[in-house]
């Protein structure tokens, strides 16, 4: 890469951020960069469909419908995965990704009970989806290439729920995530009006080993407050030693975050980000899928719980819970 393609970290190249956004346009569900899929199985009601239209029509019919009523999960119900799309998690065995059923053919009954009553005894809390001015450096001599930087910036200053666009693996992912998912931490410590009221990311990847390596959190420091100090960050491996509360980020891989975390995220007072590493692999974790679409559903508004950013350098599978979040990516060059 040469010299002039990198930048110091926070300088983000000449453009301001107005102007980076402004070329850029967010995507949501472009069937431009995704190919065209080979067809469909209902693993439910073991039948072939050739085309999106025989799809949709086969979810409404009397047969499907009849069928998703025996099952409470809402991904059990409405799976047609794509022909041949199949991806490996291990040498044992292969996992399809999963269908996401409209939304307004699923609603929680936990949504439902939220909007009416709240969470229990106390009130919602509300958490901070933007961090634009808690983007700092970690790494003195860490620098960013200008796609990397624009989809920084872009990222930062929206709130939706987002898949990140990176070509560079790994190094570049880091280097983006661990910038937003700080700056994301430190913006809801700052939120919370309660010095007791702490503040827990996840970042969820297909081994932990893939994660990134707890030590490239280490430069990080909250800033002094007037409920603290000023501390490092808790970071937590799985598999977990302390109790939860002991850390204040958690680098999982999905089935240990399907056993033991997704429970810390409906608990609504703690995580304001999930970071999901590598999307277009995870999208055929099915219980992973699962867990998220229930959550996602599970609150009044998108204020009420935590931000769920995807990073890929590939596109993501047609039908894919992630499809449905922003995509952002860096402004084509010039």
């Amino acid at each position: 890469m040469k010299d002039d393609n990198l930048i110091h970290p926070l300088l983000f190249g000449a453009r301001s951020c107005t102007e980076v956004m402004e070329a850029n346009i967010v995507r949501s569900n472009s069937p431009t960069e995704q190919s065209e899929p080979q067809g469909y199985h209902c693993n439910l009601c073991s039948v072939h469909l050739n085309s999106d239209h025989q799809m949709k029509e086969h979810l409404l019919g009397q047969r499907h419908q009849k069928k998703m009523k025996l099952n409470t999960s809402p991904f059990a119900n409405t799976d047609p995965i794509q022909a041949n799309e199949t991806l490996r998690f291990s040498e044992e065995k292969s996992v399809d990704y999963c269908e996401v059923p409209p939304v307004s053919q699923v609603v929680s009954q936990s949504a439902a009970s939220r909007r009416n009553k709240g969470d229990g005894l106390r009130p919602l809390r509300v958490f901070q989806r933007t961090c634009r001015e808690y983007l700092r450096p970690i790494w003195p001599n860490a620098t960013f290439s200008q796609e990397e930087s624009d989809v920084l910036l872009i990222s930062s200053d929206l709130g939706h729920d987002c898949v990140l666009l990176l070509d560079n693996v790994c190094d570049g992912w880091f280097r983006v995530g661990i910038h937003l998912v700080t700056a994301l931490l430190t913006a809801n410590q700052y939120a919370s009006g309660q010095s007791c009221q702490t503040t827990a990311a996840i970042w969820i990847s297909l081994t932990v080993g893939d994660g990134p390596d707890p030590l490239l959190f280490s430069p990080f420091c909250y800033p002094p407050s007037q409920h603290d100090a000023g501390r490092t960050l808790r970071v937590g491996q799985a598999p977990l030693i302390e109790p939860l509360s002991e850390y204040d980020l958690f680098l999982t891989d999905a089935d240990y975050f399907c056993t033991n975390l997704s429970e810390l995220l409906f608990n609504q007072t703690r995580v304001c980000c999930v970071l999901i590493q590598d999307a277009a692999l995870l999208s055929a974790h099915f219980n992973l899928c699962e867990r998220l679409h229930r959550y996602l559903q599970s609150f009044p508004t998108d204020l009420h719980r935590a931000r769920v950013i995807c990073i890929t350098s590939k596109p993501l599978p047609i039908g894919c819970l992630f499809r449905t979040f922003h995509l952002i990516s860096s402004p084509p060059k010039a």
